[in-house]
């Protein structure tokens, strides 16, 4: 047996053989699997999607200006209340007591409000925490009716705003100085109002 140095040859191969089993195994040289790509946040689609529009609609005011109380009548036939179902402003019965409130509105072209003396002025008439309005517009013959007032400077504005001139009221029905105020006139005992047509009497605030 060939000997080197102290360790034989069968001893060599046998450390060889120790060596080998314990080196790790190659990897093996099929193709990897492709790592999986990084993930990323995605920001949701926004298309489509309206943001919401902010609108700010003012409020008429009324609390400055010209103020009148007393009671509803119409020239020449007497008072005037609050009768039938619905209610509708009626020949007759106990007059109705309301209050003349003088208001700006842009929507009403009343920008300002008028010097205390002035022939007319411009605004709501209340009995209590109702307005009297004009139950539809456009069409003749309306009704008049104690309703919610309302208080948004819009169009809602156009059956509830009144003139007054001292003596009489009368329904404006659109902006200040755009067209004639509507008409008041008297059919079946009902007090109404109309686009046009020929004033033949009047609605008295005394």
């Amino acid at each position: 047996m060939i000997m080197f140095g102290k360790l034989s040859i069968a001893a060599l191969v046998s450390a060889l053989a120790v060596s080998a089993a314990a080196a790790p195994a190659p990897a093996p040289s099929g193709d990897k699997a492709p790592a999986a790509p990084a993930t990323q946040d995605k920001a949701p689609d926004m298309q489509g999607v309206s943001s919401p529009t902010n609108r700010i609609v003012n409020s008429v005011n009324c609390t400055k200006g010209f103020q009148h109380s007393g009671s509803l009548s119409v020239d020449g036939k007497g008072a005037v209340s609050m009768q039938g179902n619905p209610q509708v402003l009626t020949l007759g019965g106990d007059a109705l007591k309301v209050h003349f409130s003088e208001c700006t509105s842009e929507t009403m072209n009343n920008k300002e409000l008028a010097p205390q003396d002035a022939k007319s002025h411009n605004g709501l008439i209340k009995a209590g925490n109702k307005c009297l309005r004009a139950s539809r517009l456009g069409e003749n013959d309306a009704t008049l009716v104690l309703a919610d007032c309302d208080r948004a400077d819009d169009s809602g504005q156009f059956t509830q705003f009144w003139a007054f001139d001292g003596k009489s009221v009368s329904l404006l029905g659109t902006s200040v100085g755009t067209k004639p105020a509507y008409v008041t006139t008297v059919k079946d005992k009902q007090v109404v109002v109309s686009p046009q047509g020929d004033k033949t009497t009047a609605l008295m605030l005394d």
